[in-house]
């Protein structure tokens, strides 16, 4: 189970799983009846047969409804331990961002689904200690590091055509009851030729399109810097897991990247604080 918020690189990340020979990737099951209206998830995946050895579900929170932003894709303990879950983070700022561009201007029901999946992430790491937790932006830096202790945690053989991709018709796409289908954010396969080039889109321009007025957008600032305060904890925390799992060979590199990160946040509460 890999669990994130819309907009935050679960199609990349699915893409990735799907170059591997031995993984079945589905998305957006469990949480489609309450799309609709429905009063409770989907987990029928929980009993299904797939055709691949591995099978890993997406579930992503948000947008239309609070239920969307709050469900749980787990039934129970037992479904904690069975898909020893991947919590995959992102800048809120960033994430908000992309919403925005989108037209999805509900950021009530924004920071209802980010602060969800920070407690969640919290609650299912008490239950398991095979949860794992990884930022995004450390993800598309070195996924040749970060890939291989994920699937390792799953399970599933480590295969470098899910960071080095070769299957292009399986690019931007991911797996929706079988059928493999195109995605509203899909990656344009003249573009992406790996997990590297997908998700490393430079440094972070932390530039909010947020248009509102300006008591509102005060509220809307200080809601940010909150979840950008638990993400970067999170975060910082989680990556220490990578950078001693890494290995000393690739420990150098890893802790200058994270010092670019860190001036990069800085400069972003500069920015959200005005000055």
């Amino acid at each position: 189970m890999v669990c994130s918020l819309q907009r935050s690189g679960t199609t990349a990340f699915l893409t990735a799983l799907n170059q591997h020979p031995d993984v079945e990737t589905i998305g957006g099951v469990i949480k489609r009846p309450l799309k609709n209206g429905g009063a409770k998830p989907d987990y029928s995946v929980y009993d299904a047969e797939f055709d691949s050895p591995y099978t890993v579900v997406r579930s992503n929170f948000g947008r239309e409804t609070v239920q969307q932003c709050t469900f749980s894709p787990f039934r129970d303990d037992d479904d904690i331990h069975r898909t020893r879950p991947l919590f995959l983070i992102k800048d809120p700022v960033q994430v908000w961002n992309s919403w925005a561009r989108q037209g999805w201007n509900q950021f009530e029901h924004f920071k209802i689904a980010y602060q969800h999946l920070l407690d969640l992430y919290a609650q299912v790491r008490e239950v398991s200690d095979r949860v794992r937790c990884v930022a995004q932006e450390f993800l598309g830096t070195v996924p040749q590091i970060i890939f291989p202790q994920i699937l390792e945690n799953w399970g599933i053989p480590y295969d470098s055509r899910v960071v080095y991709w070769e299957d292009e018709s399986k690019v931007g796409a991911y797996s929706l009851n079988g059928d493999f289908a195109k995605t509203t954010d899909q990656i344009r396969r003249d573009e992406a030729r790996n997990l590297h080039e997908t998700l490393q889109t430079g440094p972070p321009t932390y530039r909010t399109v947020i248009r509102r007025p300006e008591n509102s957008l005060q509220i809307e600032i200080a809601d940010l810097m909150d979840l950008y305060f638990r993400y970067s904890a999170i975060m910082l925390e989680t990556t220490d897991r990578y950078i001693v799992d890494g290995g000393p060979s690739d420990l150098g590199r890893q802790l200058e990247l994270l010092r670019i990160m860190d001036e990069a946040r800085r400069k972003h509460l500069a920015v959200l604080r005005g000055e």
